[in-house]
């Protein structure tokens, strides 16, 4: 049973990671849990392009089991952001909800 919920979170995960760096705020705000107390926001990059933003890998999904409900994990999207050399990193904490896997916090950091 991992396996199907290692897939279920890489999928939000990997929605999630392309509304944020695309700018897609709707995007963002369909997949935040309902405890996320924030004001949603999205990467913006100085020309406005996704594809100026290269995403190396997510770690910490695969480490996510069957979680009682409200329980929270964290994953990293490494990635390179324009016109940098080093990568960034959007940490992100995920919670599995009656109606799926939601993103409960993330941020950006170098």
């Amino acid at each position: 049973m991992k396996k199907k919920h290692n897939k279920k979170a890489g999928i939000v995960a990997q929605q999630f990671s392309k509304a944020y760096f695309s700018g897609d705020i709707d995007g963002v705000k369909a997949l935040l849990a309902k405890s996320y107390t924030g004001e949603p926001e999205c990467y913006q990059p100085n020309r406005g392009e996704f594809d100026e933003v290269e995403i190396v890998r997510v770690k910490g999904i695969e480490n996510i089991n069957l979680f009682n409900m409200g329980k929270t994990c964290h994953f990293s999207v490494e990635c390179v952001l324009v016109n940098d050399d080093s990568l960034s990193y959007l940490e992100t904490d995920i919670v599995r909800e009656k109606s799926g896997w939601r993103i409960e916090s993330y941020g950006l950091e170098k």
